[in-house]
């Protein structure tokens, strides 16, 4: 097996089983708070009084932040429906990020995350649970904090269930994706995001029996490891390319051909096809 870094942890639960947010104010330390500090500033400045509230979720606020690794990934929630959240034209959003990042050359990836929630998504009487989900698992740096309004979380399956989406059609647009290209970067993008998916999804088909969630891959796939030990070695190479992209794409059809389609069938066994009792 390739060497791959232990990196990041599980969140513990209360003794009702309700998941603990490990993303804390205290959390944010030199000089990540400068950059936080920064990128609220842009927010404020950008979207103006219809901007409620901003948080800060990912390693800076779990106090796991990485130089040249880890990014700023604040979001904001912004006053209205939807359907009034304030745009940004991507010319806007690529100079931004630029400035940013030679501003805070030891931020990683884009620098920082620029994306914004409706309120409505969050207190309607049908919310997004995956807002509701960001908002939990993350620190309010600016603004009003709307966690009194969101639900708590329990690590079972009607969250599995929740969260999983619909692995099938991803696995298809992956396949898709890989058919119309040889190009090694563009393979190495579809590898990036989908093994990111696939692992991560790996976490979500054991939490009925593990009761845990994680965010951090590496403790996705041994989360995974535990239940479907044949499976481990396949669900390493997703790993690994999920940090270290594959660019052959032969290769990475192949696996996709074999590995994930019993993976992706297994989920829908598991979560999508024999729904249990929830209470």
């Amino acid at each position: 097996m390739p060497e791959i870094r232990k990196y990041g942890r599980t969140l513990t639960s209360d003794e009702s089983g309700y998941l603990i947010n490990d993303a804390l104010a205290e959390n944010i330390t030199p000089p990540w708070s400068e950059a936080v500090a920064a990128g609220v500033a842009i927010y404020r400045e950008a979207f103006g009084p219809q901007l409620r509230s901003v948080y800060l979720r990912g390693s800076v606020a779990r106090g796991l932040a990485v130089a040249g690794w880890s990014d700023i990934d604040l979001f904001g929630i912004c006053r209205g429906e939807a359907d009034k959240v304030p745009k940004k034209d991507d010319a806007w959003i690529a100079q931004t990020q630029a400035e940013y990042k030679t501003k805070f050359p030891f931020v990683g990836g884009w620098g920082l995350e620029l994306s914004l929630h409706a309120e409505a998504s969050i207190l309607s009487q049908k919310p997004h649970i995956f807002t509701q989900f960001k908002i939990f698992h993350a620190v309010c740096v600016d603004g009003e904090d709307l966690k009194r309004h969101i639900p708590r979380f329990k690590a079972n399956y009607q969250m599995a269930t929740q969260f999983v989406g619909k692995p099938k059609m991803g696995l298809a647009r992956a396949k898709r994706y890989l058919a119309m290209t040889e190009s090694p970067e563009e393979v190495a993008q579809v590898s990036k995001w989908y093994m990111r998916r696939l692992v991560r999804n790996a976490m979500l088909l054991v939490m009925p029996q593990s009761g845990c969630y994680t965010p951090d891959i590496y403790y996705c796939w041994e989360l995974f490891s535990q239940y479907y030990p044949e499976q481990k070695q396949a669900m390493w190479q997703a790993l690994d390319w999920a940090l270290k992209p594959c660019t052959d794409q032969k290769v990475l059809s192949a696996f996709l051909d074999d590995f994930a389609v019993w993976f992706t069938d297994e989920l829908d066994r598991v979560l999508i096809s024999d729904p249990q009792p929830v209470f």
